[in-house]
């Protein structure tokens, strides 16, 4: 769905939003899309108040745009970046003007990078539904 917004990228742009697209989806089920004129959002279903502000409400929790020159996308995160110590591809765009929704933004240009950015971002990159019920053991007979 989301790579439809992304056809005219180049192909390796493609690929690195497919893929987050993917991982994305497996660690949030019912995963919506809002796509804007610049980016996409990645938004989740009536999930519970997170420690990050929020009611219970859908919320984009990441924002996708492609930057072309750099055979890269930068996803932009509703996260304090005061919170969140940056690494090299990583900034804070708050004060600044900018697209997608949050102020953390990370620069990725391989498929090391989304993966660095799941592990490091797993507290809010995975649906609270997941994490229930992946902490939830499983009664076998």
């Amino acid at each position: 769905m989301v790579a439809l917004f992304f056809a005219d990228m180049p192909p390796a742009v493609q690929d690195l939003v497919q893929h987050l697209d993917l991982e994305l989806a497996v660690r949030n089920p019912g995963l919506h899309y809002v796509q804007r004129s610049m980016y996409v959002g990645f938004r989740r279903e009536e999930v519970p108040p997170r420690a990050v502000g929020g009611k219970g409400r859908s919320q984009v929790f990441a924002s996708v745009r492609a930057v072309p020159r750099e055979q890269a996308i930068a996803v932009t995160l509703p996260r304090e970046p005061h919170d969140v110590p940056l690494d090299h591809n990583m900034r804070d765009v708050s004060g600044t003007g900018h697209h997608g929704v949050g102020d953390v933004e990370v620069l990725i240009r391989s498929l090391d990078d989304i993966n660095d950015m799941l592990v490091r971002f797993s507290d809010w990159l995975i649906s609270p539904v997941t994490l229930k019920s992946s902490a939830t053991p499983s009664k076998e007979n």
